[in-house]
């Protein structure tokens, strides 16, 4: 099966989510990389391990969590947009 074989809907989809787990995994990565430079510790790899203290927990949950998530908010707008500007439509609206 090609991509030309695939609906308008599910190509749409598949560029959403592929966008989406990239977007992700960069932020996660850029994330980490600016956590080493303030802290100069890694970041807490599980954060209901024992030796974690609760603030490092706390704040590493909700900075990732908050990143991640405005990241893939973007990506879908920056998703959508480039599928309405070279179809003229975006497949939820057919």
């Amino acid at each position: 099966m090609s991509l030309l074989d695939l609906t308008p809907q599910k190509q749409y989809d598949l560029l959403t989510k592929v966008a989406t787990i990239a977007g992700a995994v960069g932020i996660r990565k850029l994330i980490t990389k600016s956590w080493k430079g303030i802290t100069k510790n890694d970041p807490p790899l599980n954060p209901a391990s024992p030796g974690v203290l609760w603030k490092e927990a706390l704040l590493w949950g909700a900075v990732t969590g908050m990143s991640v998530g405005i990241t893939k908010i973007a990506l879908r707008r920056l998703t959508a947009s480039y599928w309405i500007n070279n179809h003229g439509y975006k497949p939820e609206d057919h």
